[in-house]
């Protein structure tokens, strides 16, 4: 298989008979990830952008402050990173909705898009008919005839963009009214970088380096748009413009509100179907997703109403359960599932060897012991650091080692390497 830059791939490597993937990777098969574990070449991914050459006039501001988007403008400029949209894309999977990172899963939020971007996230669902008459709708909302370079080839509905640069890069001196009312067309430019970085510090991503909760103590100091219907960031409901559904389940990424992880996080279907609708052009909208518009509209009611705060105690918990249900690694030849698993062995192996350690004065046997520790962990330090749980590294710690003897035993005792090491009980006369 050719994977070509840029290239949309709908099948992505081959499920053999009797394989299984992760609970919630069922798609993995078809996954662009599916490449990078088998070993595979994956290019880096062009985004698709436009490049307009669109002056900002003074004039454009009232229009643009009542479509809410103004706070997008004031942003400015903003370079696509390629290379990270890419590494991103490999950690996206449809059957969540979320990106499965080795901390857990994670999604942009609306409380991203209200503080990052400055946008509302509330009001009227954007969708209706694309079944028009597209040049009389040009004509009523550009004020511009049609001609034949105003739509790309073989469509009545895309427009040229070489077309919008021609008639809109400015706006004129003397205009009225009416011509500087249509907003005004933003651009995007291009930033490229290497992506084989940042598929390699996702991997190596921990509790320690992700910041769960970014705005905390800030949310004071930023714009009222930044916190505008902030009941309506935890809504179930679905966001929709015009043919695109995305269902939104904040549930499963509890902890980037501070709130109470569920466990395992709910799961809502993200139906296959709406990532597959043709013909987008010419249907009405409104009739097609009457089911999901009617869940939007009732959006204040659909919100999680859990109040509890996240609860730390519970995140080894939810390590066990998220090591089985998703791929956590895309660099080690297999992905990596049960890195935490394999970590809670070791741990027990390295208990184990402590207790034996203790149990036994052999000098010896201790020094045998007490190697075999250190080794052990320096052989499996990369686990250990990529799940960074200290409990795990408390198994490790020297200090347990040199804390006083718990039961002692017999001065000619060989230790373990004669027999295996269990806790002597004394029978009492009873039970002679």
């Amino acid at each position: 298989m050719k994977n070509t830059r840029g290239a949309q791939v709908s099948r992505i490597g081959n499920t053999a008979p009797g394989h299984s993937y992760p609970a919630l990777c069922h798609l993995q098969g078809g996954h662009r990830s599916q490449c990078v574990l088998q070993g595979e070449s994956v290019e880096e991914l062009t985004a698709r952008q436009h490049k307009l050459e669109i002056q900002w006039d003074s004039r454009y501001e009232k229009y643009v402050r009542k479509t809410g988007l103004y706070g997008l403008h004031k942003i400015g400029h903003i370079p696509t990173d390629h290379a990270l949209i890419s590494a991103l894309v490999e950690r996206w999977h449809q059957e969540t909705h979320t990106f499965h990172f080795p901390v857990g899963e994670m999604t942009v939020t609306l409380q991203d898009v209200a503080v990052l971007l400055g946008l509302p996230i509330d009001g009227k669902a954007l969708s209706s008919r694309t079944d028009l008459d597209w040049s009389a709708a040009v004509v009523e909302l550009l004020g511009k005839e049609v001609t034949p370079r105003t739509f790309r080839k073989k469509s009545n509905v895309a427009i040229n963009i070489s077309w919008l640069n021609a008639n809109f890069s400015c706006c004129p001196e003397k205009a009225d009214e009416k011509t500087v009312q249509p907003p005004p067309l933003m651009y995007l430019d291009v930033h490229t970088c290497t992506f084989s970085q940042y598929r390699k510090e996702i991997d190596h991503l921990n509790d320690g380096n992700v910041k769960w909760n970014p705005y905390e103590n800030q949310m004071d100091l930023l714009p009222p748009i930044c916190s505008k219907n902030s009941d309506l960031w935890r809504t179930t409901a679905p966001l929709i413009h015009f043919w695109i559904v995305e269902m939104y389940n904040p549930g499963r990424v509890a902890r980037q509100f501070n709130r109470y992880q569920v466990i395992p996080p709910p799961l809502c279907d993200t139906m296959d179907e709406l990532h597959n609708l043709k013909n987008r052009s010419g249907k009405d909208w409104v009739k097609v997703h009457h089911v999901h518009l009617e869940k939007w509209e009732n959006r204040t009611k659909s919100c999680l109403a859990d109040e509890r705060p996240y609860d730390i105690s519970k995140n080894d918990e939810y390590k066990r359960w998220f090591s089985n249900a998703l791929i956590l690694y895309l660099n080690h030849p297999r992905g990596l599932p049960d890195t935490y698993r394999a970590a809670e062995r070791w741990r027990k192996i390295a208990i184990g060897l402590v207790e034996t350690f203790r149990d036994t004065t052999n000098q010896k046997t201790r020094e045998f012991l007490s190697t075999t520790l250190n080794e052990a962990r320096a052989s499996i330090e990369d686990i250990l650091e990529s799940v960074g749980d200290e409990e795990i590294f408390a198994a490790f710690d020297k200090n347990l080692i040199e804390q006083p003897v718990v039961s002692q035993v017999h001065d000619n005792d060989a230790g373990p390497s004669c027999h295996p090491a269990t806790k002597r009980i004394r029978r009492s006369s009873s039970s002679k």
